[in-house]
C-alpha cells in the first residue's frame, strides 16, 4: 500500500471535516447548484439567472444572519461507564458559560468529535477490509474502501445532532444526548461542536470545545437459552460444586476464626467472643460452579477477523445468562491468557464483559496453545469452547478435552469446516 495513498486520504478527509463544520448538507447543495449555474448563466437566459440570483440571496443573507460569536463556554458530560454494543443510550451534558454578559440565545446545536478517527499508516497497510479480497485490483491497489472502513470503525459509530432547548438568560444549559456504538471495545470523544445555523440553514458557525471522556462498548447481548447445554450428554451441567469464602452474610456459616483488621464488625460473633475472652469472627461460605470455563480461540492472523465479532456476543449473552441462573464460570481464558471470575467484586459479570470488550487476536495457533493443554484433564464440570474457525485443529482440540472426561459445549461462527462427527455439543452462533 502506497504511503502517497495514505497521505492524500488524511488530507482529503480533514478538508472534509472543515466543511462539515461550515456547512450544512443543505448548504452543501445550495453552494453547489449556486456554482453551477454560475458556468451556464446568462443574461439572455432569465430562468437560469433568477435561480442563481435566488441562490446567491440567500447565501448572502444566511451569511449575515451569522454575525457575532459565542461565548466561552465549559462542557462536562455524564457518560455511563460502559454500554452495550449496538444499543442506543442517552446521557446529559451540562455547558457552563464564563461570559455573564453574553448568554445563549437562539437555536443551538451540539455534536460530538470522534477521537482518533484516523488510523497510523501501519494499521492502514497491515489491517485489510473484510471481504477486501474480492474487490478488484484496482481497488486493492488504492486501498479506498479500507480507508472508509477503518476510518468508520475507529469512529465507533455515527455521531448525530443534537439541538439544544435553551434556556433564555441561563448560564448553566443542560440537556439529554444520545449515541449508538457501532463497535466493541473503548470508544472516545476528544470534545465537542457547538454551533449555530444561518438564516436559511446553509452555513454553521460555532466553537469546538476540547474535552476527552470515552466509555466502553460491551459486546451485543442477544436472547440465550441454556437449557439444551446442560441436558446434552457429555456435559456435566456444572453440577460439581466447589465452597468459596465469602467476607458477607447471606451465606452458609462454616466456623468461627480469630477476628483481623479489616473484618467487618457486623460479623463478630460476640457470645463466643464473651467466653474464650477474645474477638471471634463468623466465615461464610457459598458453593460454586466447580471449575467450569469459557475458552476463546482468537487464533487468527491480522487485526481483525469477522467472524470473531459474532463469537464474542454469543460468549457475552452465555455469560449474561449464566449469571442470571448464578453460575458464572471460574475461569474465563482468551488464547492463552487466563482470567478468574472475581468472586468478590461487586459485578463480577461486568468484570468479564470488559475482558472480551478488549479481545484481540492472536498469532498462537491453535496447536501450540500450552495453558489449552495443561488444562486438559483438571477438574472443570464443563468448557465451554468458542471458535471462529471450526476446523480440524479445533475439533481435536475439543476432542481432547472430553477425552479427559470433561464436559464440552462448543460453539463457532461461519461455516462447520471438520467433516469428522459430533461427539460433543455444537452450537452455531
Amino acid at each position: 500500500m502506497k504511503k502517497k495513498n495514505f497521505d492524500w486520504y488524511l488530507r482529503t478527509y480533514r478538508f472534509n471535516e472543515k466543511i462539515d463544520r461550515k456547512f450544512t448538507n443543505f448548504g452543501k447543495f445550495v453552494c453547489i447548484v449556486a456554482v453551477a449555474l454560475l458556468l451556464f448563466v446568462n443574461m439572455r437566459t432569465s430562468n437560469l439567472f433568477l435561480m442563481f440570483s435566488i441562490a446567491l440571496a440567500m447565501i448572502l443573507a444566511d451569511t449575515l444572519s451569522l454575525s457575532g460569536r459565542l461565548p466561552k463556554i465549559e462542557m462536562t458530560r455524564y457518560l455511563p461507564e460502559s454500554c452495550q454494543n449496538r444499543k442506543r443510550f442517552s446521557y446529559n451534558v451540562t455547558l457552563t458559560v464564563r461570559d455573564t454578559q453574553r448568554p445563549l440565545k437562539g437555536r443551538l446545536y451540539f455534536q460530538e468529535i470522534a477521537a482518533s478517527p484516523t488510523p497510523s499508516f501501519e494499521v492502514f497497510d497491515t489491517t485489510p477490509e473484510p471481504g477486501e479480497e474480492r474487490r478488484n485490483r484496482f481497488d486493492r491497489m488504492m486501498g479506498y474502501y479500507r480507508w472508509k472502513w477503518l476510518i468508520q470503525k475507529n469512529r465507533g459509530g455515527d455521531y448525530p445532532e443534537t439541538e439544544i432547548g435553551v434556556k433564555p438568560d441561563s448560564q448553566v444549559q443542560t440537556f439529554s444526548a444520545n449515541f449508538t456504538p457501532a463497535r466493541r471495545g473503548r470508544i472516545g470523544f476528544s470534545g465537542a461542536y457547538i454551533y449555530k445555523k444561518g438564516l436559511f440553514g446553509i452555513f454553521k458557525k460555532g466553537i469546538i470545545i476540547e474535552n476527552y471522556s470515552s466509555f466502553v462498548a460491551l459486546p451485543e447481548i442477544i436472547p440465550f437459552d441454556t437449557g439444551s447445554i446442560f441436558q446434552t450428554e457429555g456435559s456435566s451441567g456444572g453440577e460439581k460444586t466447589r465452597e468459596t469464602q465469602e467476607t458477607g452474610s447471606g451465606f452458609e456459616l462454616k466456623s468461627l476464626r480469630d477476628f483481623m483488621p479489616g473484618d467487618s464488625l457486623r460479623n463478630i460473633h460476640w457470645k463466643s467472643s464473651a467466653k474464650s475472652g477474645t474477638l471471634k469472627t463468623k466465615e461464610f461460605y457459598k458453593d460454586v460452579d466447580a471449575g467450569s470455563l469459557f475458552f476463546i480461540d482468537n487464533s487468527f492472523p491480522g487485526r481483525y477477523f469477522e467472524d470473531f465479532e459474532p463469537l464474542l456476543s454469543g460468549a457475552a449473552s452465555l455469560l449474561f445468562q449464566l449469571d442470571r441462573e448464578n453460575r458464572l464460570p471460574q475461569l474465563l481464558m482468551i488464547g492463552e491468557e487466563i482470567f478468574e471470575t472475581p468472586e468478590n467484586a461487586p459485578k463480577p459479570l461486568n468484570e468479564l464483559l470488559n475482558l472480551l470488550a478488549f479481545a484481540e487476536g492472536s498469532p498462537v495457533k491453535i496447536d501450540n496453545n500450552v495453558k489449552l493443554k495443561e488444562i486438559i484433564g483438571n477438574n472443570s464440570s464443563n468448557v465451554f469452547f468458542f471458535t471462529p474457525v471450526y476446523d480440524d485443529a479445533r475439533y481435536d482440540a475439543a476432542e481432547r478435552i472430553a477425552a479427559a472426561g470433561t464436559g464440552v459445549s462448543l460453539f463457532y461462527t461461519g461455516e462447520r469446516l471438520t467433516r469428522k462427527g459430533q461427539i460433543f455439543y455444537e452450537k452455531r452462533l
